[in-house]
């Protein structure tokens, strides 16, 4: 049944591959762990939203021209409970794309405590993009990853984590989660990925804060000065600064947290030139240049 179904997949994203996107299923044979959630598959709600994901799926959106060569990975935030596959997700892959810019949203398991499930989720995913690189118009060196909030953690976690056939090219955040330590994180998120939350060991080896080392790879960051997890972000540029890791951070100063691609934040057009501007240079995009401008009217 399985092998039916991988079948379906591939005839399905095969002949969805001259629209521009499709979706994959990324453990077509079974995931070799599980989050333990059972009961039915929650189905996406009108805000966007899907809770408890038990399915991990990959939703691919190919520019016409690709004009970098490069892919970004995208990670929708939720606090590890649900996943903002609109907001966070699918709106930034479209618009990514406009910008002859390659990306996937990742529908990745939420973790319920066991958090190798959605870092796995993560490391297959880049497994896959490598294996239709080719077909795809992607340059394997130029695949990097992106989070919002708790789906900032994973990025930024995973960013320090990776295995050598999983290391990203950059890493985008916004509003992300960076540390997992009590008081200065979001309880929730911590609540949801730790195994033990009074395990000291587990708390800091979960942070990505205490990982940051030679090795991570370039970052942008953007936040609002008025979000309550401002803390986070300050505390990862830090890290970043002291091991000599080239990043940009933008910090707004209104917005809260969870604007995503919301019309209704103050400085969407400011975040989204910044970014094409860093991911230009990141991706040496410079034999095509990006026309910033028309992204300023979108």
């Amino acid at each position: 049944m399985r092998k039916v179904c991988f079948i379906m997949t591939v005839i399905v994203c095969t002949s969805c591959l001259a629209q521009q996107n499709f979706t994959i299923d990324i453990w077509p044979n079974g995931a070799p762990n599980s989050n333990q959630i059972s009961g039915e598959i929650q189905k996406e709600t009108s805000q966007g939203r899907i809770y408890l994901t038990q399915e991990a799926k990959m939703y691919v959106f190919l520019p016409k021209y690709n004009t970098t060569g490069g892919m970004v990975i995208i990670c929708p935030g939720g606090s590890y409970h649900f996943l903002s596959m609109e907001n966070e997700g699918r709106r930034l892959a479209r618009w990514l794309c406009e910008q002859g810019i390659a990306a996937t949203v990742l529908q990745y398991r939420v973790p319920n405590k066991h958090k190798e499930v959605p870092v796995s989720d993560v490391r297959e995913t880049f497994a896959i993009i490598k294996g239709h690189a080719a077909e795809w118009n992607i340059d394997p060196s130029k695949i990097g990853i992106m989070g919002f909030s708790a789906g900032g953690h994973l990025a930024s976690y995973h960013s320090n984590t990776y295995t050598p056939e999983s290391k990203p090219a950059f890493t985008i955040l916004a509003y992300p989660v960076t540390t997992l330590f009590e008081g200065i994180s979001h309880e929730k998120t911590r609540q949801n990925f730790l195994q033990n939350v009074n395990d000291a060991e587990e708390v800091a080896a979960s942070s990505p804060v205490q990982l940051v080392g030679l090795q991570t790879p370039p970052t942008f960051i953007m936040v609002s000065c008025d979000d309550e997890l401002y803390i986070c972000s300050q505390l990862y540029q830090e890290a970043l600064h002291r091991n000599h890791i080239p990043f940009e951070c933008h910090v707004y100063p209104t917005g809260g947290h969870g604007w995503g691609t919301k019309d209704r934040f103050l400085y969407k057009k400011q975040w989204q030139a910044s970014l094409l501007f860093w991911l230009n240079s990141v991706l040496n995009a410079d034999k095509k240049h990006i026309d910033i401008n028309h992204t300023l009217e979108n």
